[in-house]
């Protein structure tokens, strides 16, 4: 791109926006500009690198003191030169990331495994940096330490609903957690589907006592992409849907 939009400009672009019901294109659409100069010569366009990342935001939830858990980050090459990953910069050592390749190709992206283990019971938050020739990005990292003991009332409690919990983490590569209840004693079957409902693992299929379960779903033999979980116990029948990303 001839020249990124900056936040300035951006700012400017919008209050003239609200005074005068006029935007100028070449903020909204900076890729305009690219486009004329190809259109005034046949000299080429500068070939510059770009950086972005998605999500600006990533959340880890709960992790038990001692474990750990995990979520992706995208670095995304949008210009049309290699983009080069010079450095990531994390304020919080409790986040740790790690990177396979630190060059991307023109119009493709990296996948980025950050990793998060709390010591402590507490709220977690840190700010990711990634440094390139592309620009500098930031993303905001948030997680909560829990202990990671089970108390004698947990394993007693009793259920007084059946339900079904949002498998963990979510998106997942290559496994998962889902957790379910059950209040009495019920024959349980807990499947796996494809968005074609052909199905694809059996996780549960036996009578349960009333209490609190989780089963691990393993989809490393499986290709990216959306994937439903269906439990059905005395009536009861729910669907939630989940995502396996390679």
């Amino acid at each position: 791109m001839l020249d990124p939009v900056g936040p300035i400009e951006a700012a400017r672009n919008n209050a003239i926006a609200s005074l005068q019901q006029r935007r100028n294109p070449f903020i909204d659409h900076p890729e305009f500009a690219d486009r004329i100069f190809s259109f005034a010569t046949n000299n080429p366009g500068p070939v510059l690198a770009e950086l972005d990342l998605l999500p600006l935001k990533i959340n880890f939830d709960s992790t038990a003191i001692g474990d750990s858990s995990f979520q992706f980050l995208y670095l995304i090459s949008k210009g049309s030169a290699h983009l080069t990953i010079d450095s990531i910069t994390i304020s919080d050592n409790r986040f740790t990331a790690d990177i396979f390749n630190s060059s991307v190709e023109p119009y493709s992206y990296q996948k980025l495994s950050i990793k998060f283990e709390p010591d402590l019971i507490t709220d977690y938050t840190a700010t990711l940096t990634v440094f390139s020739n592309g620009g500098q990005k930031q993303v905001v990292l948030t997680g909560i330490g829990k202990d990671n003991t089970v108390g004698v009332d947990e394993e007693l409690f009793t259920p007084i609903a059946f339900s079904l919990e949002q498998n963990y983490p979510n998106p997942f590569n290559p496994a998962t957690v889902i957790r379910y209840q059950v209040p009495v004693s019920s024959f349980v079957t807990l499947k796996v589907y494809d968005v074609l409902g052909r199905e694809i693992a059996v996780l549960v299929n036996e009578t349960k006592t009333a209490r609190r379960y989780e089963v691990s779903f393993d989809g490393s033999k499986l290709s990216s992409g959306t994937y439903f979980y269906t439990i059905i116990a005395d009536g009861f029948v729910q669907t939630k849907k989940m995502l396996l990303v390679k």
